[in-house]
């Protein structure tokens, strides 16, 4: 029988040898990962960021090598503005390097400077994670967000924001030292966004009720985005000639739908400025809606939708007149064709 047992007994030896020698593997990778975090935090802090967490700890034996980190912080170069977590873990195959799954964990504070003022906002879910994809030197190329029952308040006080499923993805794109100006700009990331089930508090939730139907865009920003603070990017792209191409958008808001494409830019202020091509069902009663709240004045109001009546068409299938008009922002007023119709919040970035 001695003979007939050699070859289970060869079998079971090359198994624990290649066993011992994963787990071997396993451990140097996380090493290097760990390595990694340690170089990545070294570099960020020479660049101005001020990066803080508990030591990390190692698990996800044996596919997948995690790194936990508790109380996580990232202060951006001169405050501007900041992060704060309760716990993070990433997450990457021992062979993938490059593709890192993240998890917050628990609260996550966002404190954002405004005209010297520190706003802070409260950030939670019942799920989220964010999946990346570096290059060689650990700097983004494609990342998502995803997070069901999201919620944004501030750090006292109710609710400001609530949304069922969100979904952002950002994909980087070469060319972001393009010097050329206007059309001929390189584009320097795409944008892919969707939020359903939106929720705003009844204080502020507007003229058209306080629940949103599904909000989506897809969009390129052209131009380079570099500096050490919101403000200087933000200076810097404009003065480049940055654009921000809207190549579509829905939004469904109480009587509204309104879908489109726009291109936008920044004014002199750093306000949001530019123009665009919508289709809009539901005028009339959303006129009617902002008159309601004082937002728009009735002779206005009737004007309006007089004139815009006019000019919508049923679509060859029936249903509701379908209003295909210019939209732009000029001076901080939103425009449909030539009617002023809402004044638009001045944005403070900070510094």
């Amino acid at each position: 029988m001695a003979p007939l047992r050699r070859p289970y007994l060869l079998a079971a030896l090359l198994v624990l040898l290649a066993a011992g020698g994963y787990t071997g593997f396993w451990f140097f990778e996380a090493g290097v990962v760990k390595g990694g975090l340690a170089d990545w935090t070294q570099e960020r802090r020479a660049e101005g960021f001020t990066i803080a967490y508990d030591t990390p700890e190692l698990s996800g034996f044996p596919f997948s090598i995690a790194l936990h980190l508790g109380h996580p912080s990232v202060t951006a170069p001169g405050a501007g503005w900041r992060w704060t977590g309760e716990a993070a873990e990433g997450e990457v195959r021992p062979w993938a390097f490059r593709h890192v799954r993240v998890q917050p964990i628990g609260r996550q504070e966002v404190g954002i400077v405004q005209a010297g003022e520190t706003s802070l906002l409260v950030a939670s879910a019942a799920r989220s994670s964010a999946v990346v994809d570096v290059d060689a030197r650990g700097r983004l190329e494609d990342g998502s967000f995803d997070a069901e029952d999201l919620t944004l308040a501030p750090a006292t006080g109710a609710p400001q924001l609530s949304v069922h499923l969100f979904h952002l993805a950002l994909s980087a794109a070469a060319g972001n030292s393009a010097p050329a100006k206007g059309p001929a700009l390189a584009t320097t990331a795409e944008l892919e966004l969707h939020m359903e089930g939106i929720t705003l508090p009844k204080a502020s939730a507007g003229p058209l009720g306080a629940s949103l139907g599904p909000l989506t865009a897809a969009a390129q920003v052209r131009g380079p985005i570099d500096g050490k603070s919101p403000l200087q990017a933000l200076s810097a792209w404009r003065d480049a000639g940055g654009t921000l191409e809207l190549k579509s958008f829905l939004l469904d808001w109480g009587p509204l739908q309104l879908s489109g494409n726009a291109t936008l830019a920044l004014d002199p202020n750093l306000q949001p400025e530019g123009a665009g091509t919508g289709e809009i069902r539901g005028f009339a009663e959303t006129i009617d809606a902002l008159v309601g709240r004082g937002l728009v004045k009735p002779d206005t109001g009737a004007l309006a939708k007089a004139a815009l009546g006019l000019l919508a068409k049923t679509p060859s299938g029936g249903g509701a007149k379908v209003l295909t008009i210019p939209l732009s922002i000029q001076r901080q007023t939103f425009y449909a064709g030539p009617f002023g119709l809402m004044k638009l919040p001045t944005i403070k970035w900070s510094g």
